[in-house]
């Protein structure tokens, strides 16, 4: 899901995909929430949330709000993976 959603601005709350995120967990799915324009919007982030969560992951873009074209430098939050 790519929140807040560009170019429309549709916006999920955090309290919907962290329910969207279980039921895909149930099912043996994974969520990923692309964030590259949510930094506007810190209240909405979901990578605290996948840092602690198994099933999520979080991608954020420094690039693509500041808009820094040809920059491609990018963060992903998740649960660390192995033992």
């Amino acid at each position: 899901m790519v929140n807040p959603n560009n170019p429309t601005g549709r916006i999920y709350p955090r309290r919907d995909l962290i329910a969207i995120s279980e039921r895909l967990r149930r099912q043996g799915a994974h969520l990923h929430v692309d964030e590259a324009f949510g930094d506007g919007c810190g209240e909405l982030s979901m990578a605290a949330h996948a840092a602690i969560t198994e099933g999520i992951t979080v991608s954020r873009s420094f690039g693509k709000f500041f808009g820094l074209a040809g920059l491609r430098l990018g963060f992903v939050f998740a649960v660390p993976c192995g033992p």
